[in-house]
């Protein structure tokens, strides 16, 4: 709206109707909140996540399981890391390890800059969580493409070779139908939220139930202190 305003200021002033263009605030972007905190539905739906893949009991449907269970990861790399989801997209193998810091074992994420869509901030070190650990060398046992080099989320060896070892440009869509199955949302949040929710409920868990000193989440993140 704020953007429409403007260019109606502008042709106004083009036309000689005003001298000046006002100041016109910008409203705050109004995004879903991490309900999965506030209702503590996040444990139900990664219980949900892990045998949503199950319910695909056809041999024919091995590729849309795979799928699923990509999601499942991808959704857990977020929750556990708080990286951005196109971050989350484009890790490679080489961009994992685990490391133990001051005795405690944590998933060290390398975002890279040198990928297109990681540049916002360039190269960091996200901290995640040891259960993040336990997701990556599972999914690394499992898939096929698991160099050092190739994409941890990348399409499978399928007929259709030309998506073959890129990486999953989007999970949105999965992400949607697995929030409608789960039963634990309503019609609108389900129409509403999105995998970002997700990065959001990272950043809330650190906070509320880890203590986590504010500058040094916002660097692990790459984001500012204020939006923290």
């Amino acid at each position: 709206e704020n953007v429409v305003i403007r260019w109606v200021f502008k042709a106004a002033r083009a036309q000689g109707i005003i001298d000046n263009i006002p100041d016109i605030p910008n409203e705050p972007r109004k995004r879903p909140e991490p309900d999965f905190i506030d209702h503590e539905r996040l444990p139900k739906f990664l219980v949900y996540l892990d045998s949503w893949h199950l319910e695909l009991t056809d041999p024919k449907q091995v590729t849309p399981r795979f799928y699923r269970e990509a999601l499942r990861d991808w959704c857990k790399v977020i929750i556990y890391c708080g990286c951005r989801t196109s971050e989350a997209s484009l890790l490679k193998w080489k961009d994992w390890n685990p490391i133990v810091e001051d005795g405690i074992p944590i998933a060290e994420i390398a975002i890279r800059a040198e990928e297109a869509k990681g540049r916002k901030t360039g190269d960091r070190k996200a901290k995640g969580l040891a259960q993040l650990n336990d997701v990556l060398e599972k999914r690394r046992a499992k898939v096929e493409f698991n160099g050092d080099n190739d994409y941890i989320f990348c399409h499978p060896n399928t007929a259709n070779k030309r998506w073959t070892g890129t990486y999953i440009k989007s999970f949105k869509k999965g992400f949607s139908q697995a929030i409608k199955g789960s039963g634990l949302f309503t019609e609108k949040e389900v129409d509403t939220f999105s995998p970002y929710i997700l990065r959001h409920t990272f950043a809330t868990l650190a906070v509320q139930r880890g203590g986590a000193n504010i500058a040094l989440l916002a660097d692990v993140m790459g984001n500012s202190v204020k939006v923290i």
